[in-house]
């Protein structure tokens, strides 16, 4: 029955013209289905040139997402009573393959697209065949590049989505961004869910409604449960919450505004910025439905006046606790937050007691340039930092706030707009594994963080390999570098803390003076392989921003927890203070806490501290120990945790797959260091045109670190010497080079490309 009734409506289909009508019945797999046919695009554009018979199905628009293209392929399902090749014969097929996976399933060649289509009436008659239907395949475009109008830039929208990529726009610095549109071929976001503890969340927004949850978010300003939106109250001027939504999640490819980091996550909105707010209700909104909520994003904090040391609530303490113990099922809630703005106030981030709880991630800003924005505050708290504005005509960040005459926003910043970006990564990564731990989250974000403004000379290795700067903490965000690594994460083991109170210290600190006041704590328990440290510190001093205090590791590598060129009217009276440089590390051994006071006219005195060290058991290991650049992140990609650090299998001249092309060859020409293979893309090769030899290989332009070297000798045995030529074209990163005849005496030559690091 059915297979008549194919024949039929085939038939029907075909009769109108030649050699194809506007529509055609087929099978796609999902059932029997009208194809309209399109326009053939063969003569527009060279993509589609082995496809020239593209259909959409009939009824729907011609849109990429429904478009298919037939292909000169054949499914064929059979019975037991006959053979593939006797099919393939009657067929006149010009090859066939059994498939490995189903013996009664056949895949049958022919000549092109239009052959294999009329060929079916004939295959569909044959003895033995059940049924048969061509293969239509989908034109995958790329998710990288969304079609949101404000994504790129060009000389009608100059304010672009640079944070997202950055090609050099505008004086700026290209890659200076997230690292982020390949990552969406592939996540998206999906299945993970962000609160924007905020000033509220325009729910009805065009570029968030899709992605908005509004079955568990809410208002505490005006005790409303399901709208969180700013106009529900005298504050309708709140926009913040939105922005920090837009940056996060606004939803890509709809061709509406802008596109988040993660365009498919869902966004809660809980709003608690638009009134003055206590610790109880900060901690309820932190602790809401941790079981659902994945990701808090927190772009609020501290006053960024460097007049005071602040301490949160303890309930607030309290909430971040319970929230990595029993948030995601008890992996733990992840929670983001902005550093600071006020760098040029004098403020330092360790001032800001919500950055310095070891469950937050604390993030900085960096600008277009990849420098650290002016604004953004320095502290040995900050974890990473994310692309966001600087000032004057340097680009700003676009986002969903609609301003008065409609349009979106092309003025949002500071570390506000750093942090959701750093959550909409976060995003990605938790799609890709989402059975990471809030712990496993700090660690890959540290490792796969890039090194920026590679001058500077406030950045340092610790003694576990991690590189950090008080400015920027690891480095620049990389989506791309996170999500490689999170798919291949072991998770870390569970965390353990040693502890160390020194109760009466009571040393003076001597008015200025540098050699101020020391004191030292001998770590001698069961070492742990060191994650967050927190110094806490009972000091009596009129103004903070005499002080600089810093805490040095058995490594020797320094924590600045005080640096502060503002005043304060107040000491530290039992105050945490967090540092993540030392992650990596080894606990045990003398740690060093110094104070000097750097300003003529008061003096001080420390009272009491304690030392708290987080982490696991050392069991040896600690972060990577191999050069910087993208090289590593190559490594990173290729190569499990436990093997980055052995030269022997992930070093540039080991061969782990034992195929004769080291790592580096491998890096080059992209192959994958644990596979053999007969021969990479874009290797060299010599062409004989009419006795003209020519060179042809693949330059990957994305590989800066490399350089490619073409040598020759009279005999394999050398001397090897610079070869003579030139390039004649270059096809996207194919380059063609013609070698100039050498005019020596030797009757032969040997030639051999190299790849050098620069």
């Amino acid at each position: 029955m059915n297979k008549s009734l194919l024949f039929y409506l085939f038939t029907l289909a075909t009769s109108f013209a030649s050699p194809f009508p506007k529509e055609l019945i087929l099978n796609d797999g999902t059932g029997i289905k009208i194809f309209s046919i399109v326009t053939n695009p063969t003569k527009k554009h060279s993509k589609y040139k082995d496809f020239p018979i593209v259909l959409h199905p009939k009824g729907k628009l011609p849109t990429p997402e429904n478009r298919r293209l037939a292909t000169q392929r054949v499914h064929v399902r059979m019975d037991n009573s006959v053979t593939p090749a006797k099919i393939s014969k009657a067929s006149h097929a010009t090859s066939f393959k059994v498939l490995n996976y189903s013996e009664k399933d056949l895949i049958l060649t022919f000549p092109n697209p239009a052959d294999a289509i009329t060929k079916l009436e004939k295959i569909q008659k044959l003895a033995g065949v059940e049924y048969a239907r061509s293969l239509l395949a989908k034109l995958n475009f790329r998710k990288s590049i969304p079609n949101d109008p404000r994504f790129a830039w060009s000389r009608s929208n100059p304010k672009y989505l640079w944070h997202l990529r950055n090609t050099g726009q505008n004086g700026s610095v290209t890659g200076i961004d997230a690292n982020i549109t390949d990552v969406w071929d592939n996540y998206r976001g999906r299945n993970v869910t962000i609160s924007v503890v905020d000033d509220g969340v325009q729910v009805g927004h065009e570029d968030l409604i899709a992605n908005i949850n509004t079955t568990i978010d809410h208002d505490w300003n005006d005790n409303t449960p399901n709208d969180p939106s700013p106009g529900n109250s005298a504050f309708s001027n709140d926009t913040h919450g939105t922005s920090v939504a837009g940056v996060i999640a606004a939803r890509g490819n709809n061709e509406i505004g802008v596109t988040g980091a993660a365009p498919e996550a869902s966004i809660v909105g809980l709003r608690i910025l638009s009134a003055p707010t206590s610790g109880d209700i900060e901690a309820e909104a932190l602790a809401w439905r941790t079981d659902l909520i994945d990701i808090s994003n927190n772009s609020w904090g501290a006053p960024d006046t460097g007049e005071t040391a602040y301490k949160i609530d303890p309930l607030v303490s309290a909430a971040l606790t319970h929230g990595v113990r029993n948030g995601r099922q008890g992996k733990g809630t992840i929670y983001v937050w902005s550093a600071g703005n006020g760098r040029t106030d004098g403020d330092y981030a360790n001032l800001d007691g919500y950055v310095n709880q070891p469950e937050t991630i604390g993030i900085g800003a960096i600008n277009y340039r990849g420098t650290s924005s002016y604004y953004s505050e320095y502290g040995s708290n900050i974890v990473i930092s994310a692309p966001s504005d600087n000032r004057g005509d340097d680009p700003s960040i676009t986002t969903t706030t609609l301003t008065a005459d409609g349009t979106y926003t092309d003025n949002f910043g500071g570390t506000s707009s750093a942090a959701p970006l750093v959550s909409g990564v976060i995003a990605l990564i938790l799609e890709s594994n989402p059975n990471l731990g809030w712990r496993d989250i700090q660690e890959i974000l540290i490792r796969s963080a890039r090194k920026i403004d590679a001058g500077n000379s406030g950045w340092v290795n610790n003694g576990a390999g991690f590189h950090f700067h008080h400015g920027y903490g690891a480095g620049m965000i990389d989506a791309k570098a996170s999500v490689n690594l999170a798919k291949q994460w072991t998770n870390l083991k569970q965390q353990t803390s040693s502890n160390h109170s020194s109760p009466s210290i009571n040393k003076n600190i001597p008015d200025n003076n540098l050699n101020g006041v020391i004191h030292t704590f001998n770590v001698t328990d069961n070492e742990l392989r060191v994650e967050q440290v927190i110094l806490t510190l009972d000091v009596d001093h009129a103004y903070l921003g005499d002080l600089y205090i810093t805490l040095t590791s058995p490594d020797g590598t320094i924590s600045i927890l005080n640096d502060l060129s503002g005043g304060s009217q107040n000491g530290y009276d039992d105050y945490p203070l967090l540092s993540v440089r030392h992650w990596g590390e080894k606990s045990n051994g003398t740690w060093t806490l110094k104070i000097n006071d750097q300003v003529d006219g008061d003096t001080g005195i420390l009272r009491n501290a304690s030392l708290t060290i987080f982490g696991v058991e050392y069991s040896g290991g600690g972060g990577p120990i191999i050069a910087d650049g993208k090289y590593l992140d190559w490594v990173k990609e290729n190569f499990p945790i436990a093997e980055q650090t052995n030269s022997a299998i992930a070093g540039e001249t080991a061969d782990p797959d034992k195929d004769g092309r080291v790592n580096l060859i491998e890096y080059a020409f992209d192959g994958n260091p644990k596979k053999t293979e007969a021969r990479l893309r874009g290797e060299p090769k010599v062409i004989n045109e009419n006795g003209l030899f020519k060179i042809q290989f693949r330059v990957n332009t994305s590989h800066s670190d490399i350089r490619y070297l073409l040598v020759h000798a009279p005999s394999l045995k050398g001397p090897f010497s610079l070869a003579r030529s030139k390039r004649i074209s270059t096809r996207g990163d194919i380059e063609i080079h013609q070698l100039i005849p050498d005019q020596s005496r030797y009757r032969q030559r040997f030639y051999r490309a190299l790849i050098l690091r620069k």
